[in-house]
């Protein structure tokens, strides 16, 4: 909290009025985000495939959001997901919208934040407006996925705010100062429930002591310390919290020495300060280098001391500096990749918090240097609005790259070289749209930079089998299930490329073991089913594998119809009709059920129902001619024999 006598303390009506301003201008910029839609990446675990966030806000999905899920703990995150499915569906503009009024929220809440512990209104302004329209925020707001990113830092800032209340009423009452830091624990404990990178929070609170709450010369290092201890427990707690659940999500790469990881957190943070100051070629993914030129590490670790050195060397006429810098230094400690978390070498998001240290120390040192000067302080504001200009404009197009899942991996290749995830991901894309020999292409590059990837293998696999190339295809599966044997849908692909080359035996093994990893998966047992079916030695196997199929998934249409046409191969009539009328029940406007269930009635001698379904096919789907054929050889057989009286529904009350 500053107490420079030189500035008046700005009226509550100008501090409303810069909040509502800000959150307006970055609910702007980032308002082209809402025409967004869903990404692969990591969207259908939080939204598109998770049930538990369809189905909005339910008792059953607050006890799982308070578990370690896709490697994390942030059960409030999964809460504001469940309130968007709630509220929106599958609908993204919806999830979308909400974390852009989050981040604008944010920008008023930095504004708030800075305007009281400096006492100086503008600096704080710039401090907001060039932290909310930076392109590097982009990845954090335009990605659903990172909801916990603009989440936790609306707890954040609640939390820094609460603590300087508290510090502000040093002379009030006791129980008025308890409330405060009781909120700021609070808040702490929601942002960590939020996002764990939080952790560093506790040394966050302390850089405030030092500047601008300048509580160092009047209470000591020691006792601010000990002040800290219920936020420091927490950070103990939640960083055991989330140790766990990355270790149980078999997040942590453990394979990559510590050396490695050094290196690259070395040079992770020189990249980082380069894009805050210069954000070009911004990549959704930056993937990781196992080996960096010690020349570039070097070159790295130097310029890291240099700047160390010269904040500490102007830390008495210039404390931001050394403030900043710190921040930004110990923010990024959880993300840095000393404990390697994923396959990225570091990511645009992770600059959310970390770079506002950098932004605030700027804009404060230089106001101060030339805070004498009226026309000085006229030009830096002009220089200050030309910045957040140019930041809203490459914002506005950075946000165009996370359009969907396409243009956000095509612009990860375009912009890094050697990025396996990338091309797997863009290759994935053009695959569901058919052009699969550049999605083939695409894979064949990731295995040249990582031979041993499973998702390569995996992919290349499905679009090699897609083109009837089977021998490759199944090297390529085989190649897959060696590096991670317990994914059951691979041996289901292995075991469709394995019919491809005739060997349905080996075919069925691989069926039978993709059912053995996926007891619910009703599907590995229709595949058996089918090629049971073509031999007639087998086809009571067959029947029962369709069965249990149905036992899984009782409301399938189809599989009711072939386990029918399988009944009638058998003789059990009366059976097969059953299923036959379950499958017509099922998926009334199909033609193909109706034609089947005919065909039975027929056989049985039940004319006038088969000549209703024969007839009900033809409406359906007027230019089948087996509909044709067999209404015509069924009219023929009534004209000419006796038949059975109608036959009543299977599913009569009677």
């Amino acid at each position: 909290m500053n107490t420079d006598t030189e500035t008046k303390p700005a009226s509550a009506k100008n501090i409303l009025f810069a909040s509502l301003l800000l959150f307006l201008v970055t609910f702007l910029v980032f308002s082209p985000a809402i025409k967004n839609d869903f990404v692969t990446y990591d969207d259908p675990e939080y939204v598109t495939a998770n049930p538990y966030v369809q189905q909005g806000l339910t008792l059953d999905g607050f006890k799982w959001a308070f578990a370690a899920h896709g490697a994390n703990w942030h059960p409030v995150t999964w809460i504001s997901h469940m309130a968007d499915g709630q509220l929106y569906g599958l609908r993204p503009w919806g999830h979308h919208l909400s974390s852009v009024i989050i981040h604008a929220i944010n920008a008023s809440l930095v504004f708030l934040l800075f305007a009281r512990l400096t006492g100086r209104r503008w600096p704080a302004f710039f401090i907001a407006l060039l932290f909310a329209l930076h392109p590097l925020r982009v990845e954090s707001v335009a990605w659903i996925s990172e909801r916990k990113d603009v989440l936790s830092t609306f707890f954040f800032l609640l939390t820094l705010l609460a603590y300087e209340r508290y510090v502000s009423a040093q002379r009030a009452i006791g129980s008025k100062r308890r409330f405060h830091y009781a909120l700021a624990l609070i808040f702490f404990g929601l942002g960590l429930m939020s996002k764990s990178m939080l952790v560093t929070t506790p040394c966050v609170l302390l850089l405030l002591d030092y500047w601008p709450l300048n509580r160092f010369s009047t209470l000591g290092f020691s006792r601010l310390l000990v002040e800290k201890i219920p936020f420091f427990l927490l950070t103990i707690a939640f960083s055991l919290i989330a140790f766990f659940a990355q270790a149980h999500g078999a997040a942590m790469v453990a394979a990559i020495p510590l050396s490695a990881r050094t290196a690259n957190a070395l040079v992770a943070y020189c990249h980082y300060l380069g894009k805050i100051f210069w954000p070009t070629n911004l990549s959704p993914l930056y993937p990781f280098a196992a080996t960096l030129p010690t020349a570039t590490v070097a070159e790295a670790a130097a310029l890291l001391v240099i700047i160390s050195i010269f904040v500490i060397a102007l830390r008495r006429t210039q404390p931001a500096l050394l403030f900043g810098w710190l921040w930004f230094l110990g923010m990024l400690v959880p993300v840095i990749g000393l404990v390697k978390i994923g396959e990225q070498s570091m990511a645009d998001r992770y600059t959310y918090l970390p770079s506002l240290g950098i932004t605030a120390a700027l804009v404060w040192s230089v106001q101060t240097f030339l805070r004498k000067s009226p026309r000085a302080t006229l030009a830096l504001s002009g220089l200050g609005i030309v910045c957040a200009l140019a930041c809203a404009i490459v914002t506005e197009h950075q946000i165009k790259y996370w359009h969907n899942s396409e243009t956000m991996f095509q612009r990860a290749v375009d912009t890094t070289e050697n990025n396996t995830l990338a091309d797997v991901g863009l290759g994935i894309c053009l695959a569901e749209r058919g052009q699969l020999d550049a999605a083939i292409a695409l894979y064949r590059h990731s295995l040249i930079v990582s031979p041993n990837y499973f998702e390569s293998h995996y992919n290349l696999g499905q679009a090699l089998s897609q083109q009837g190339k089977y021998d490759e295809a199944i090297a390529h599966f085989k190649a897959a299930i060696a590096q991670r044997s317990g994914i059951a849908d691979t041996y289901s692909s292995l075991g469709v490329a394995l019919i491809g080359v005739g060997r349905n035996d080996d075919a069925i093994a691989q069926f039978q073991q993709a059912a053995r990893l996926n007891p619910a998966d009703p599907l590995p047992h229709d595949d058996i089913a089918k090629i049971l079916s073509k031999d007639d030695s087998r086809l009571d196997e067959a029947i029962n594998e369709f069965q249990i199929a149905l036992q899984l998934q009782p409301d399938n249409a189809s599989r009711h119809s072939d386990l029918g046409s399988l009944l009638m191969r058998k003789g059990r009539h009366n059976e097969a009709i059953a299923e036959l009328q379950e499958a017509v029940k099922l998926d009334p406007k199909n033609a193909d059920h109706h034609n089947s269930l005919g065909s039975a009635l027929g056989v049985t001698g039940h004319l006038d129902d088969a000549i209703t379904e024969f007839q009900t096919a033809i409406k359906l789907n007027p230019t089948d001619p087996r509909a044709q054929k067999n209404l015509t050889r069924a009219l023929a057989m009534k004209a000419s024999a006796p038949q059975n009286p109608p036959l009543r529904p299977n599913n009569s009350p009677n």
